[in-house]
């Protein structure tokens, strides 16, 4: 008998009892068969008769039919537990033998991008289907959009791409929500999408964030009344957003930041009464205007994110939002004080706002007290970058939950609030670009969670050392540069924290470099420039291995750099402007940024500089020829040594950005392919010995902005393929022998600012369009770097020298100031254009020492920025204008040797200038030239007369006589 109920037991559960059925688990086998579990944690139960007792397998009460398949995965990195990927292409189709299965979980797993089967729509009592970051790439099957049944779609992917939506109209009745996040839905047209959504009634949840979508927004949005979530960020969509949308009445949350070109007025946009909405992200639109006073209506609102919008002022009326706890409206353009939200307290009780970010606007005035007192629960606090003034307020007593407060670039005063230690959460402490003034309180050492403490250009005085810091054992970033700090730190000294960043930048720091920097093994980045530092570079310092960026510049370094630093880990290395000597080293593969420029180094460049991007060595002593590893690097300035040789050929087929091999020994010819440097935006190879043409394969540099070829022995005409080069800035040829014509095409060129043509034998008139140069008749004045290119913060600032009021004068920073046409020393003839006036953002102009004849035009007088005016050694004649006077910034004028006359204008900047301005021009007469003027008006010299002479010393006696009786009386 038993035998007999073990078998009928055995027989119940094979034939489908209380155990799935067996078609079902067959199907479940093929799809384990397909698939490869690499941590055998998911897939190791499926074995034995009963799949329903099977990891992820969830079968029915009643009829035992497989109706769950959860196998999704995870991204935590502690998860044992890895995806699963698929050992054939066919992995979901063993699974549609699955009639009743309702609920279909795979997500993030890794199906090695195999397209998602159409074979899915078979599943007819499915109604919860998620396949997101499952690994699955290509179309989206139409046919998912006659899955009627469904009612939860997450197919979200980066790899996925929707081709259409008809099939989805009208069949998609019962979805509640719906998750394509990422989805390339470029191809998707507008109407098809709206046409989709206006049929699903059901929907509470829509995101379709990063999809690529354009156009304006399904106008069926505001129809879908059941809406609770709402998520269409990071997309192009455009136009209005319909003041509808944030009316829909069970709408809790509601995310269309980041489509930059969708707008409107906010006054428009927000609702007039109350509503479900807790969550608004309008970040990164066009939205803007004046929030309206009823946004306090919203009294649900706990999120507001209008960061990167257009927003113009806040309202007092904010102040009634007691349920806000997110406020972001950083990057928008607020102006005025900020608003007092903190003197409106709300039925007693305390705000819960724990975020608060105004940074990057135009906000003035003094920080509100009641600001941080109002808000005992602020967790963040940014105001950096607007025009705050006045100090501080004291904390004391307040944010209690503190952890990051941000002042940073504003125009705060006074001194750091010695309370600031009861701010015990702090983690993040950023006071920098203020002009805050006295001693860093000692008891900031009494923050307990400090991670970052950024406190650099201020005015802030006094001793910075180890009781600062002794308390301090979270500290990660540490940066007090450019104050008028004392660093000073005891040898013995041992932190109890891990430093990442030091900056100690301009600051006095005593003993040399802190020898507690041994100490700190994941320090990566220590700027000690401009710090008054001298002796030798201690070695220990290239034995930090974390250090990746180690800045030593500007200090008075002497001795000499270690033979090797390839067993360093650091990516930039600058030392330049002081004053090492010896050889370069060799470098580590890593290190990308050298700069030891100013220097005294001397000796050969190493030939295995190749994997560097930047590399500075101008100002030393360097000789010997340029190694070809050269052309490997973007940035190279070798400037100023004695390097010889000629130029390397390699460079036609290298990436430089930019190149300086300036004031050395080079000799020989320009190669013909140095214009197949597609990326070159700086060429600087003055000072030389070379002998050439300009090579005509230099028109291919399209990115060109600086060329100069000065004081070399270059020859041949400017090439007229000059005006092809629409981004060139500085063009210099100065001290060659250039002949011909100055071609028009020069003239064409819209961001020329500076031309220098001097010193060789150019011929022919000065060009009528030169009055064209578009960027010099600008009067606008731009704090504008040259740069070549930059590197994180690492910049490269070009120096050109030109010649202003006769001396040569190096610009470095201002060279974005400097306008400047120098034709001087030349073979020009002809006049002066008269329309040359139109440049009217011009410095310095100098046509001396060549044949031009004809006025000086009266134009001149509108180059108010002119501040060198030199017309000198020429064939002028005429009168002096008069609108001359006009300029103000005059400071350097030369008219002499030419044929003017006329009285000398006594106006404006005249009086200044000496006699050496006007000589040599025989007509010419005034006090400058001490020569009297006679004739009608005044306009020429009065003749040599001694009986004149003789009656000018009677008058001038007569005035001594009665200046005298004069005195007399007055005693």
């Amino acid at each position: 008998m038993c035998w007999l109920a073990v078998a009928f037991v055995l027989l119940f559960h094979v034939n489908g009892g209380w155990c799935c059925p067996g078609h079902e688990r067959d199907s479940l086998l093929r799809f384990k068969a397909s698939v490869l579990d690499p941590s055998n944690q998911v897939l190791n139960s499926w074995h034995g008769f009963n799949c329903c007792e099977w990891n992820g397998i969830q079968c029915h009460p009643h009829t035992h039919h497989v109706i769950r398949l959860d196998l999704h995965s995870s991204y935590d990195a502690s998860n044992l537990k890895k995806p699963l990927s698929n050992s054939t292409g066919d992995v979901l189709s063993p699974l549609f033998n699955l009639k009743q299965l309702e609920h279909l979980d795979l997500s993030f797993n890794n199906f090695s991008f195999v397209p998602i089967p159409p074979g899915l729509a078979r599943l007819k009592s499915l109604r919860y289907l998620d396949l997101s970051e499952a690994g699955f790439s290509g179309d989206i099957p139409r046919e998912l959009g006659n899955m009627s049944t469904l009612h939860y779609l997450d197919l979200s992917s980066y790899y996925l791409r929707m081709v259409g939506m008809r099939a989805w109209t009208g069949n998609m009745r019962d979805l509640r929500e719906l998750i394509l996040d990422q989805v390339n839905m470029s191809r998707v047209e507008s109407n098809e999408l709206d046409n989709a959504l206006s049929t699903m009634y059901a929907l509470t949840r829509l995101q379709m964030y990063e999809c690529d979508l354009s156009g304006e927004t399904p106008p069926s949005l505001a129809n879908l009344t059941n809406l609770t979530h709402l998520q269409l960020n990071f997309n192009r969509f455009n136009g209005s957003i319909p003041s509808a949308l944030l009316s829909l009445p069970k709408l809790q949350l509601l995310d269309l930041s980041w489509n930059k070109d969708l707008g409107g007025n906010l006054s428009s946009i927000l609702p007039q009464h109350s509503t479900s909405l807790h969550t608004l992200d309008l970040s990164g639109t066009a939205v803007g205007g004046t929030i309206p006073d009823s946004v306090a209506n919203i009294s649900s609102l706990t999120v507001l994110y209008l960061a990167g919008c257009r927003v113009e002022s806040i309202p007092i009326t904010m102040a009634n939002l007691t349920a806000l706890r997110k406020l972001a409206l950083g990057n928008n353009m607020l102006r005025g004080h900020i608003p007092p939200f903190g003197d409106r307290p709300q039925l007693g009780r305390p705000y819960p706002l724990a975020y608060i970010d105004l940074s990057r606007n135009q906000l003035d005035g003094p920080i509100p007290p009641m600001l941080l007192a109002a808000f005992p629960n602020l967790q963040y606090v940014d105001l950096s970058y607007n025009q705050l003034n006045g100090s501080i307020p004291s904390p004391a007593g307040t944010l209690h939950y503190i952890t990051r407060l941000d002042l940073s670039y504003n125009a705060l005063t006074g001194k750091i609030p010695p309370s600031i230690d009861q701010l015990l959460p702090l983690e993040h402490l950023d006071l920098s670009n203020n002009n805050l003034e006295g001693a860093i309180p000692l008891n900031i050492s009494n923050l307990p969670k400090l991670n970052s403490l950024y406190l650099y250009s201020n005015r802030l005085s006094g001793t910075f050392s180890e009781s600062h810091l002794d308390n301090l054992s979270q500290l990660v970033h540490l940066d007090i540069s450019d104050n008028l700090l004392t660093a000073k730190f005891s040898p013995t000294w041992i932190p109890r924290f891990y430093l990442q960043q030091l900056g100690l930048r301009s600051c006095n720091v005593e003993g040399g470099i802190p020898t507690f920097l041994i100490t700190q093994y994941w320090v990566q980045v220590v700027d000690l420039s401009n710090c008054s530092l001298t002796g030798n570079l201690p070695q220990w310092i290239w034995g930090v291995n974390s250090l990746y960026n180690l800045n030593l510049s500007h200090n008075h370094f002497t001795g000499f750099l270690p033979h090797s630093l390839m067993g360093t880990q650091l990516l930039t290395l600058d030392l330049h402007s002081n004053n090492l000597q010896g050889q370069l080293p060799l470098l580590s593969d890593v290190l990308w940024y050298l700069d030891v420029s100013e220097n005294q180094l001397s000796g050969s460049i190493p030939t295995e500089y190749s994997s560097l991007a930047y590399l500075s060595l101008s100002r030393n002593y360097l000789n010997g020829s340029i190694p070809p590893s050269i052309c490997q690097i973007r940035i190279v300035d070798l400037s100023n040594n004695k390097l010889t040789g000629k130029i390397p050929a390699c460079l036609k087929s290298s990436y430089i950005e930019m190149l300086n091999l300036e004031s050395n020994c080079l000799e020989g010819k320009l190669r013909r392919g140095l214009g197949d440097m597609l990326s070159l935006q700086t060429l600087k190879l003055g000072g030389n010995g070379l002998k050439s043409y300009i090579p005509s394969s230099l028109a291919n540099s399209k990115e060109l902005e600086i060329l100069d070829l000065s004081n070399n022995r270059m020859k041949g005409n400017i090439p007229t393929w000059i005006g092809q080069l629409s981004k060139l800035k500085i063009l210099i040829l100065r001290s060659n022998r250039f002949e011909g014509i100055i071609p028009l095409e020069v003239t064409t060129l819209p961001l020329l600012q500076i031309l220098d043509l001097s010193s060789n034998k150019f011929s022919g008139i000065i060009p009528a369009t030169i009055s064209s140069l578009q960027a010099m008749k600008n009067q606008t004045v731009t704090d504008e770097i040259f740069e070549a290119s930059t590197f994180d913060n690492y910049i490269y600032v070009d120096r050109v020298r030109v010649i202003n009021k006769e001396q040569e004068l190096e610009y470095v920073r201002s060279l974005a100031l400097v306008k400047c046409i120098d034709l001087s020393n030349n073979n020009l003839a002809g006049g002066i254009p008269p329309d040359m006036g139109l440049l009217e953002g011009l410095v310095i102009l100098n046509i001396s020492r060549n044949h031009i004849t004809g006025e000086i035009p009266k134009s001149l007088g509108k180059m108010l920025q002119l501040e060198s005016l030199d017309l000198s050694h020429n064939q002028l004649s005429g009168n002096i204008p008069l609108e001359l006077q006009s300029l103000t910034f005059l400071g350097y004028l030369g008219l002499s040797c030419n044929h003017l006359s006329g009285r000398i204008p006594q106006g404006g900047q005249f009086y200044t200038f000496e006699a050496s301005s006007f000589s040599n021009n025989s007509g010419l007469c005034g006090l400058q030239l001490n020569t009297t003027c006679c004739g009608l008006h005044q306009s020429k010299p009065c003749p040599p007369n001694i009986e004149v002479d003789k009656m000018d010393e009677e008058e001038e006696e007569e005035k001594d006589t009665w200046w005298a009786v004069g005195q007399l009386v007055w005693e």
